[in-house]
């Protein structure tokens, strides 16, 4: 024909049926677990922004916090979350920054300890409301 049709592309159902936080948190794992070398960098403060969002969704829409962005989003979980937390969550922030440049050198076992860090964190009991 001419072209005007749709084309699907053969893939694992377990990875056609991922939503899109899944697919990111796979991306960063295999490459911490170095089954691929596609840089994840960028990806980093993504998956820790929309984590949150889904972790939190209920506080979220109870207080109305701003989501805009991840400093946004963590101004507003101040009050929610506890203290030694949301410092953890600053600092993960801070590294992932664009402006930051710890993350931008072409070390990529500085990309995969900053990446385990997060998922370990972040997927941990780590993360806790106040009391």
């Amino acid at each position: 024909k001419q072209s005007q049709s749709s084309i699907l592309e053969d893939c694992k159902k377990e990875v056609f049926c991922l939503d899109n936080l899944s697919k990111l948190f796979f991306e960063i794992y295999n490459f911490i677990n170095r089954k691929h070398t596609n840089c994840v960098k960028t990806k980093l403060r993504l998956y820790i922004e929309n984590f949150l969002k889904v972790r939190f969704i209920q506080q979220i829409s109870d207080r109305q916090i701003d989501q805009r962005n991840l400093d946004t989003l963590l101004k507003g979980l101040e009050v929610v979350i506890e203290d030694d937390c949301y410092k953890r969550l600053r600092e993960f922030n801070t590294k992932t920054s664009p402006d930051n440049h710890q993350l931008t050198s072409d070390n990529s076992e500085n990309t995969i300890q900053c990446a385990q860090e997060i998922i370990d964190f972040l997927h941990s009991d780590s993360i806790k409301l106040k009391s």
